[in-house]
């Protein structure tokens, strides 16, 4: 199973759109039910799942005391892996390819397979990407099957994520951050164990007074968002800051953005 998904394993399926181009991936899109044209000719996609589903995600693994989040057993991976299979048989799915990083020690190529019902998800995947040019087999697959259940599991949802073998398994989520995620999660792996830490966080550098700078990083995706007032504020008067790490605390982080707005907006002291 391992060196059969590390060399590139694809299921068989009814029919497979391999690395379809922009304007391909924006047809199957537009043919979503769920699928709702903008009036600035984009397409906004009503999902069912509006967060990444933590609790419904498990580590593949024979040895769980070597991590933190909940596993379940290698044999109930391959028994999922299979059901998995078997309904990919009879499914019109895409293909999408590209590769994770932009430093050359650490790119790496990776994969989405998922159903044409969820076209959206390919098509947000492959902007995210960085473009291959030489082709070669990906290091990281994400296999997306958001509408086949999981029973048993919370939601009927099941991510599972095998480290090992480069995979990770989605069940019965329509949400992108799913395929994001799961392609960020087996980079980050490999970053960890060539002695690296990534970081998944907003930053942004500042140009400010005597050449100082500013750094501001968010822990979660709405710490992210509510930093940007602050760095605007920041950005338009260039004043003098020190450097703010947010805490996991999202309260935490949103109070530090509004003590550097109210910092932004007082008057500065001019020296003599």
């Amino acid at each position: 199973m391992t060196i059969e998904i590390r060399s590139g394993y694809v299921p068989k399926s009814k029919r497979l759109f391999e690395n379809p181009d922009s304007q391909e991936l924006r047809r199957l899109t537009a043919a979503m039910p769920n699928a709702r044209r903008t009036i600035y000719d984009n397409y906004n996609v009503h999902t069912r799942v509006d967060a990444r589903s933590s609790r419904s995600t498990y580590i593949v693994t024979d040895r769980p005391q070597e991590h933190s989040g909940q596993s379940v057993t290698r044999a109930e991976g391959i028994r999922w892996s299979r059901v998995q299979d078997e309904y990919i048989r009879d499914r019109e799915m895409i293909l999408v390819d590209g590769l994770i990083g932009n430093d050359e020690k650490f790119i790496t190529p990776a994969r989405l397979i998922v159903e044409v019902r969820n076209a959206n998800v390919a098509a947000m995947q492959k902007l995210l990407y960085y473009p291959e040019h030489n082709q070669s087999q990906p290091e990281i697959t994400i296999i997306d099957t958001p509408n086949l259940a999981a029973p048993g599991y919370p939601d009927d949802r099941a991510i599972f994520v095998d480290l090992e073998a480069g995979i990770t398994r989605v069940f019965n989520s329509d949400y992108f951050g799913e395929s994001k995620k799961g392609g960020l999660r087996m980079w980050n792996k490999k970053i960890y164990d060539a002695g690296g830490l990534a970081l998944h966080a907003g930053c942004k550098v500042v140009p400010v007074d005597r050449g100082q700078r500013v750094f501001l990083i968010g822990a979660e995706p709405d710490d992210k968002a509510c930093a940007a007032p602050g760095l605007a504020a920041l950005d338009a008067i260039g004043r003098k800051a020190a450097l703010v790490v947010a805490a996991h605390d999202g309260g935490v982080f949103q109070q530090l953005v509004l003590a550097l707005q109210a910092q932004a907006a007082a008057p500065l002291a001019r020296p003599p």
